[in-house]
């Protein structure tokens, strides 16, 4: 009987162990190296060709290459703002939206992905455009697209402490998580660092905010900052 009780204790041990050692850190070394080789099949390009086309078999380790290689690539520019965003924003601004309307709202929200392929917020704003045009597929597929996103997200880090903050590669990353988790932010964030604080409302889950690691976009913005100085 007590020999039971000790197998039955172990495996409970195993278990919520497994859960709280669910998510790990980025390794951004390894993950440069195998998203640029050619014959890797975590090839960056082969990554987002399958993220583009909404692959719902991509495994967490293919998608958190995908998103967190995203960092090594020339176009990876999270301070840059979209040119086409202005126009994105003046449609939906309308208070009815033409078939025509929403056509332009898909080719704009297309151009601004190719430059922002993770952008959340506009793959929503395609969610809704599909839904008045009632195109059940490309519903889906955008949702798998921001569910790629999340399951990246939310296998970095629990946000508890800076040591288990989420990894996020863009800051408006931050929000849209907060979003996803159904939790509000309260106040200003703080920055620390390489890391951001958030508050948030009071929940249900009682956690008073949120850790967030910024290293990435950081390093872009700094890369960005010397390059302007350099040409002075």
């Amino acid at each position: 009987m007590n020999f039971r009780i000790l197998i039955l204790f172990v495996l409970f041990f195993l278990g919520v162990n497994a859960q709280e050692n669910k998510f790990s850190k980025p390794n951004y070394k390894r993950i440069n190296k195998l998203t640029s080789k050619k014959k890797s099949d975590l090839y960056f390009p082969k990554l987002m060709k399958r993220y583009l086309e909404s692959d719902c078999y991509m495994t967490l380790e293919e998608k958190r290459f995908l998103y967190y290689g995203f960092v090594f690539r020339k176009n990876y520019k999270p301070y840059t703002a979209s040119k086409y965003r202005p126009v994105i924003n003046k449609l939906l601004r309308k208070p009815k939206l033409s078939k025509i309307d929403l056509k332009e709202l898909l080719r704009q929200t297309d151009l601004h992905l190719y430059h922002h392929p993770f952008d959340v917020e506009i793959l929503r704003v395609r969610v809704y455009v599909y839904k008045q045009l009632r195109d059940k597929i490309n519903i889906a597929k955008s949702r798998n697209q921001i569910k790629i996103i999340k399951d990246v997200l939310m296998s970095s880090g629990n946000g508890k402490t800076k040591n288990t903050a989420f990894h996020v590669i863009n800051i408006k990353h931050e929000y849209e998580l907060l979003k996803m988790l159904g939790y509000q932010q309260l106040g200003r964030r703080k920055s620390i660092n390489k890391f951001e604080y958030l508050k948030i409302k009071p929940n249900k889950d009682h956690i008073g905010g949120l850790y967030f690691n910024l290293i990435q976009s950081a390093k872009s913005l700094n890369n960005k900052i010397k390059s302007k100085s350099g040409k002075i």
